[in-house]
């Protein structure tokens, strides 16, 4: 019964829709009135009579209303109308929209799509019809914004930086007056030359260049341009001035030449500079000078095999040796940069000799060379083992750290340490002391400065107990 009553209820309503169908037909035929819709945001196309028509173009809008062929596919975003009277389906572009014959141009149509925007210290640009700028578009966005960024609108702003830097023509009559050229680095140093070899100059004015020049000469090329200049007989010959000042000059540019720098290497120890310095050295007496020297002689001696067999031929221990003979205070820093400079070219030619690449030739002529420098007998020899120690009674910690280096490379070799009980009991005490300082330490890391020392006593008092 349920199902019976469903059936009929069907056919009223079928009735009912079919009367509505006809009654609106009629009254199509007597009107042109257009239906207009707004074409969805996605791109769609209105059925024709033949539901599976297929579509061979897209519709192109303007501003005027055009009729949609048969085919062809409606974009989105449009006003589309239909005549009921007669099926014919018309689209045009929304009105606030324009057609830009060509977007792509910078300062054309495309300019007018673009909506500038800041916020804080962040800014930027936004298409204001489309959700997503072409390639093109952005290209020429970017051109746009940074055109806009250059540009000042204000002529307040434009009149303060007028005031506050000058323009390009201006800076160009200034330099034109001030007749201004670049001068390179090595017309400098000719002229700096020039400036110390004047008759006239004075010892303040020969200080001046000199210490001008070492500015220039720590870089290596500049170093080589002195020495094709004929700069280094220029400095060794103030090495020999009378003045202390200028020596002391001189040391500085000859030790900032010399670092890392074989080709004047070379050059100096031929011209005789090693000679000049170990004199300097042994007989002046000002210790900023002879610090000067010391400063040369190491960057001389560092890297250079040749050199350090020069400096041993030359009696340059003996030298060094000299200066544990003077009771003068300030001679400590001396001392300990003469045993600083021994110990790193006993370390350098042990890694030297122990690395190996039979491949390397210019590795295996170095270490040729390092096997004729017999540094560590001669050292042996001339009393080091007991020069070293010596300095364990500086109280200070940067000179303590060096010392012990150098004893900690030389125990195997000087049996001295483990005979002296002088040396044995400063080590110790020295050990009670840097557990104090380790324990006053907050960090407490175990690679804190007081806990190496106290590694390197550990290892030398071991050694000596074995």
């Amino acid at each position: 019964m349920e199902l019976k009553n469903k059936i009929q209820l069907f056919h009223v309503m079928a009735a009912l829709m079919f009367g509505a169908s006809c009654y609106w037909t009629v009254l199509a035929k007597d009107s042109t009135d257009m239906i207009a819709i707004d074409s969805p945001e996605e791109d769609v196309t209105l059925e024709t009579e033949d539901d599976h028509e297929e579509i061979t173009s897209v519709f192109k809008p303007t501003n005027e209303w055009q009729i949609i062929k048969p085919g062809e596919a409606i974009p989105a975003g449009l006003h589309v109308r239909i005549d009921l009277s007669t099926g014919v389906r018309e689209a045009k572009l929304m009105e606030e929209e324009t057609v830009a014959e060509d977007d792509t141009e910078v300062g054309g149509d495309a300019e007018d799509h673009m909506m500038y925007w800041s916020e804080g210290d962040q800014q930027g640009i936004q298409h204001d019809k489309q959700k997503y700028f072409t390639h093109d578009e952005l290209k020429n966005a970017m051109k746009l914004f940074k055109a806009k960024q250059d540009d000042v609108q204000d002529q307040e702003a434009k009149e303060k930086l007028s005031e506050k830097f000058r323009s390009i023509d201006e800076l160009k009559r200034d330099f034109e007056a001030m007749d201004l050229n670049v001068a390179t680095d090595l017309e400098v140093m000719m002229k700096l030359l020039d400036r110390y070899n004047r008759s006239e100059a004075t010892v303040e004015e020969k200080v001046t260049a000199l210490h001008e020049l070492e500015y220039y000469v720590h870089q290596i090329d500049n170093a080589k341009d002195l020495v094709t200049v004929g700069g280094l007989k220029l400095v060794l010959d103030a090495l020999n001035s009378t003045e202390d000042t200028v020596r002391l000059e001189a040391a500085f540019v000859l030790g900032s030449a010399l670092q890392s720098n074989p080709h004047v290497q070379v050059q100096a120890v031929d011209s005789g500079a090693l000679q000049l310095l170990l004199h300097t050295l042994g007989t002046s007496k000002p210790i900023p000078l002879r610090r000067k020297v010391m400063y040369a002689t190491s960057s001389l001696l560092r890297m250079f095999p040749y050199a350090q067999e020069r400096f041993l031929e030359l009696g340059g221990l003996s030298t060094f040796s000299g200066l544990f003979q003077e009771t003068d205070h300030a001679a400590v820093t001396l001392k300990v940069k003469a045993v600083t400079l021994l110990h790193d070219l006993l370390v350098e030619k042990k890694n030297t000799i122990e690395f190996d690449d039979p491949e390397d030739k210019v590795h295996q002529m170095r270490k040729q060379q390092y096997a004729r420098v017999d540094l560590l007998s001669q050292i042996l020899e001339q009393g080091w083992c007991e020069l070293v120690p010596s300095l364990l009674e500086v109280p200070d910690n940067d000179t303590l750290e060096k010392v012990l280096h150098a004893m900690a490379f030389l125990m195997e070799p000087c049996q001295h340490f483990s005979k002296d009980q002088t040396v044995v009991h400063r080590l110790r005490e020295m050990r009670t002391s840097l557990d104090i300082s380790i324990r006053a330490e907050e960090s407490g890391s175990e690679d804190s400065f007081f806990n190496e020392l106290a590694s390197l006593v550990d290892n030398i008092l071991g050694h000596i107990a074995s």
